[in-house]
C-alpha cells in the first residue's frame, strides 16, 4: 500500500494582546502660574518637549485657573485615554483639582506638580482614582510656602525636596525632567501579559494536508 505523504504547514504565533492591540493614546494638559504669562514659561517649554514623545497625541496649556475647561475636555476624551496633568506653583495646585474632581468617575494617570503653593489651595489630599502624583517641591523657608505644598493619597506619591527659586522652578531642569520623564513613562508604559491568560500563549498551529483533500490540524500551546 502506498503510503500517503503529509504535507505539514506549522505556524508558530506569539500572540501577547496589550502588545499588539494600540493601547489608548496619551493626552497631557498642563496649567501656568499666577501671575503674568511669562512667569510661566517653563510650562510652555514643558509642553513642546512633551508633543515630541513618542504615544503622546495632544497636549494642550491653560492658565491656572480654568479648570472647567480642562475638566470638560479630559471627560470628553474617549475610554482608554491616558491623562496626565501637571502645573506650576498656582497651577500644580489646579492639577489636584483636576484629579480629584474624577474620584468615582474615572481614573487620571497622572498629577504632576511642580512647587504648588500654600497659599493656592487645591486639592492636596488626592484621591485614589489618581494613579501617580509627583509632587516636586522647596523648602517653606526658601519660598515663603510659594512653593512648598505637600500632597497625600494617590495610588502612588512621589514627593521629592529639590531648592531652586521659585519664579524660576519651572525652567529648572531638574523639575523639567521630573515632569517630562513621568509623561513619558506613562506614554511608553506597556501593560504586562498575565502569562494564565489564554491569547498570551504562544501557540504553534500544525496543519496536515492529506492527498484526498482531508485536513487535520493540531494546535500545541507554549
Amino acid at each position: 500500500m502506498k503510503k500517503f505523504a503529509a504535507l505539514t504547514l506549522a505556524i508558530a504565533l506569539l500572540w501577547c494582546a496589550p502588545a499588539l492591540a494600540q493601547h489608548g493614546s496619551t493626552q497631557v494638559w498642563g496649567f501656568r502660574g499666577a501671575g503674568l504669562a511669562g512667569w510661566s514659561e517653563g510650562v510652555d517649554q514643558i509642553a513642546e518637549q512633551a508633543r515630541q514623545i513618542p504615544g503622546v497625541t495632544s497636549v494642550r496649556v491653560f492658565p491656572y485657573y480654568e479648570t472647567q475647561q480642562v475638566y470638560d475636555e479630559i471627560a470628553s476624551t474617549p475610554h482608554g485615554t491616558r491623562v496626565a496633568v501637571y502645573g506650576y506653583s498656582c497651577g500644580a495646585n489646579a492639577s489636584t483639582l483636576i484629579g480629584t474632581a474624577f474620584a468615582g468617575r474615572r481614573n487620571i494617570n497622572e498629577v504632576l506638580g511642580m512647587q504648588p503653593s500654600v497659599w493656592c489651595g487645591g486639592s492636596p489630599n488626592l484621591t485614589r482614582n489618581v494613579g501617580f502624583a509627583l509632587n516636586v517641591y522647596a523648602p517653606c523657608w526658601s519660598n515663603f510656602g510659594l512653593g512648598c505644598q505637600q500632597w497625600t493619597g494617590a495610588r502612588r506619591l512621589s514627593q521629592v525636596e529639590h531648592i531652586a527659586r521659585h519664579l524660576q522652578a519651572d525652567t529648572d531642569p531638574f523639575y523639567q525632567q521630573q515632569v517630562l520623564g513621568s509623561i513619558s513613562y506613562l506614554a511608553g508604559y506597556q501593560v504586562p501579559c498575565p502569562p494564565e491568560a489564554h491569547r498570551c500563549h504562544g501557540h504553534t498551529l500544525i496543519i496536515h494536508r492529506a492527498p484526498g483533500g482531508g485536513l487535520t490540524h493540531t494546535l500545541i500551546h507554549r
